[in-house]
């Protein structure tokens, strides 16, 4: 399964977005935040199914601090939360990434960085990636777009909602209105443990 997730608004604190798979469009989301904060609440649908994000904290996070939690509602109920987190395995064996509880189950996305061809986020669960995110190093009038290839169906909702939360994270700049900008950031990962989670061959095997 292949998804765009294509940003088409941006206000000082709102944006919007619509998630395609080819010519068809299976979800949309909004975001909206306030003066004097840099958070936002999130409302959107994906595969007919109505979903929430929102700040704040919650009990099945085993961490003292997580950074940035956002609990997650699917129709209605809860059933997750994402947040960043960090690995340290000691001296040059540190790295952030971003870390999901859904339905009992946890989810890790690893931000990895390749120059001039943008950034390429594997997701796993356990040891199996499942979904990876690819976002260009360019962005034009502050209008983000995320592809996402998935496994499955299942798999691509995970990539969607952390794709959202890598917008709140990076892209999200409440109280700023850009109309007309390019922007070009260009990162190159170094780490050696977060370069191994990258599998180039993944993507070859995922189906529109």
């Amino acid at each position: 399964m292949i998804l765009d997730v294509v940003q088409v608004s941006k206000d000082l604190f709102a944006a919007s977005f619509v998630i395609n798979r080819g010519n068809v469009q299976v979800g949309d989301f909004s975001l909206k935040g306030s003066l004097g904060s840099m958070e936002a609440n999130i409302t959107g649908k994906l595969f007919e199914h109505s979903f929430e994000m929102r700040f704040g904290k919650s009990d099945i996070i085993e961490m003292a601090h997580p950074f940035r939690p956002y609990i997650i509602d699917k129709n209605g109920v809860q059933n997750g939360i994402v947040y960043q987190t960090k690995f340290n395995g000691g001296l040059f064996k540190k790295f952030d990434y971003h870390q999901m509880k859904k339905a009992g189950i946890t989810y890790d996305l690893f931000p990895i960085g390749l120059g001039t061809d943008g950034s390429k986020s594997p997701i796993y669960q356990d040891n199996t990636q499942i979904a990876q995110i690819e976002k260009d190093c360019v962005v034009y009038n502050d209008l983000h777009t995320y592809k996402i290839f998935a496994q499955d169906e299942f798999s691509g909702e995970i990539a969607v909602l952390f794709a959202i939360y890598m917008y709140i994270n990076a892209g999200y700049k409440p109280g700023k209105k850009d109309i007309t900008s390019t922007v070009k950031v260009v990162t190159k990962t170094t780490n050696k443990l977060l370069l191994e989670k990258y599998n180039s061959d993944f993507t070859k095997y995922i189906e529109a």
